[in-house]
Formats: C-alpha cells, sequence, structure tokens
C-alpha cells in the first residue's frame, strides 16, 4: 500500500465513521477492513480466507481474516467492532492464533484502532510482540510498518528485513533520548579535541540540536 492509498483509506474510513459511529463487527468488517485488507494487496476469495480455523488452548477458534500464499495463512487479522474496544484478552487471542499456526505478521484492529503484531523464534522461545499502534487518524504515519503486512511485501520475503530496521531505530531513538545530554557532551569533546577549544561555545549548543533533530527524524 503506498502512501497516497494509505491516505485515500484513512480519508474514506474517517467519512464512513462518521455516518456510523457504532457499528457493529460485522458492518465494520463489510465497509471499512475489507478495503484495508484490498489495498494491502489481498483478495478475497483468491489468497483471503474468511473465518479460518484454529486450534489454540485446547480449542477450534476462527480467526476473521487469515492472509494465505501458496494455500497457506502467513498472516491474520483478527476484527472487532467499531463500537468495541481493543483488550489484553484480544491480543492474547491473536498471540495464540499467531503461535499455534506458525504465522508470523497479525493485526488486530476495530477500525479506529490499528495494532501490528510480530512473531518471532529466538532459539527455542516463541514470542509475538506488538511492534506498533496507531488510531485511525494517525495511520498515513505508519506508512513504513504497513508495508511489511503488504501481500507483495511478504511474498517478496521483505517484511523481516522492515520490521528489524525500525526495531533499530525504536532502539536509537531510546538511546538518544535517555542518553542525550551525555551524547552532546561526547560530541563536543570530539570536536574540541580534534580541531580546537574555540569550538566549545557553538559545539555545545549545535550538539543538543543536532540530537533533538535525529530523534525528530527517526519519529518521522
Amino acid at each position: 500500500m503506498d502512501a497516497e492509498s494509505l491516505e485515500e483509506y484513512v480519508a474514506s474510513a474517517k467519512s464512513i465513521i462518521k455516518d456510523s459511529p457504532q457499528m457493529g463487527e460485522a458492518t465494520t468488517k463489510a465497509t471499512l477492513l475489507s478495503d484495508f485488507i484490498n489495498r494491502l494487496g489481498w483478495e478475497i476469495p483468491k489468497n483471503t480466507q474468511l473465518e479460518y480455523s484454529v486450534k489454540a488452548l485446547g480449542r477450534v477458534f476462527k480467526v476473521d481474516y487469515a492472509l494465505t500464499l501458496d494455500g497457506r495463512p502467513v498472516a491474520f487479522l483478527e476484527a472487532k467492532g467499531l463500537d468495541s474496544t481493543l483488550t489484553s484478552k484480544h491480543r492474547e487471542q491473536l498471540s495464540e492464533y499467531m503461535r499455534s499456526e506458525d504465522v508470523n505478521w497479525g493485526i488486530l484492529t476495530n477500525g479506529q484502532k490499528y495494532e501490528f503484531h510480530h512473531r518471532e523464534v529466538v532459539e527455542t522461545n516463541v514470542k509475538v510482540d506488538l511492534i506498533a499502534d496507531s488510531t485511525l487518524g494517525d495511520l498515513k504515519n505508519m506508512h513504513s510498518i504497513i508495508e511489511a503486512y503488504c501481500k507483495k511485501t511478504i511474498q517478496q520475503k521483505e517484511s523481516e528485513a522492515i520490521i528489524e530496521q525500525i526495531s533499530e531505530l525504536q532502539t536509537s531513538y531510546e538511546i538518544l533520548r535517555s542518553q542525550k545530554e551525555e551524547l552532546a557532551t561526547a560530541v563536543v569533546e570530539t570536536l574540541t579535541q580534534s580541531i580546537s577549544g574555540a569550538l566549545k561555545p557553538n559545539a555545545e549548543s549545535q550538539a543538543k540540536e543536532m540530537m533533538d533533530r535525529l530523534m525528530r527524524d527517526i519519529e518521522s
């Protein structure tokens, strides 16, 4: 889904929600989420199965949408109604579905809020993490993350690289935020020692500004 298509979806969804702010699950799926899935490159019924059966926690559950390649699910989208709040129970259910079927990509949404989940196997430990969440209004700023859930990206095995880069940027952001003063001081010391102590007054103010610019760039 390119940036233009994402903006079109957000605008369309906002208009629909304005007219029907209390839609139940069936209506939310029909009027909002089917369009979202199509814009990700998935087609019903060609490579999207509705009410896909999953065995988890000793029971059989139905996942709202299973996005498939070569007949097997590679991503799940679990839908709730616009009139429902996403809860920890919903997140746990989606995580169990992904673990049970070895599915690496999961989306949980009620049409107004969108959560993007990722399953990872580290040695023998299987974990499902929340990569990012967003309201509908801020969804257009999530283009890079949403790209990882597109059919073409998953098919070409590029999704993992996208998530890895985002994870590295998130870590970098946290380091910059928590150690800004120390990093700025280190930059000033490097400049004054390598070039001239006369640079120190200007370098001190500009080093902090540089840290702030880096954080803004990562956010964008």
